[in-house]
């Protein structure tokens, strides 16, 4: 599965991207919210976005805001986050996210909202 990541963390970042493609994906990282947009616009061909919601200062919600005032189908959302639970739930409700991975993640915490994607 094509996956956009979108993650500020010069260290989690690499990390996350690698943990993905060890499960058989490939990911693509942008490390800010305007390379985010332009890649997805650029290539719309993405499974999946994996989305950190604070990034340098903004909310990452702001790329899928973008994409929609875009008039730019947003593909499904994985919202990435080590904000409390409940704040990720919010945020996922309003945007209509697939799923939530709560910082740190794991290979079994993507796996399991990547399944539950493929599923739907």
């Amino acid at each position: 599965m094509r996956i956009l990541l979108i993650e500020d963390d010069p260290d989690l970042g690499p990390v996350t991207a690698e943990l993905l493609a060890q499960l058989g994906h490939e990911p693509t990282l942008a490390t800010n919210l305007d390379d985010g947009f332009a890649k997805v616009v650029a290539d719309p061909a993405y499974a999946v976005i994996v989305l950190d919601l604070q990034i340098g200062g903004y909310r990452g919600e702001m790329v899928v805001r973008r994409l929609l005032k875009a008039q730019r189908s947003v593909p499904p959302l994985i919202l990435f986050s080590a904000l409390p639970l409940e704040d990720i739930r919010r945020s996922a409700a309003e945007l209509g996210a697939s799923a939530i991975v709560q910082k740190p993640a794991t290979k079994e915490r993507f796996s399991a909202a990547l399944a539950r994607i493929a599923r739907n």
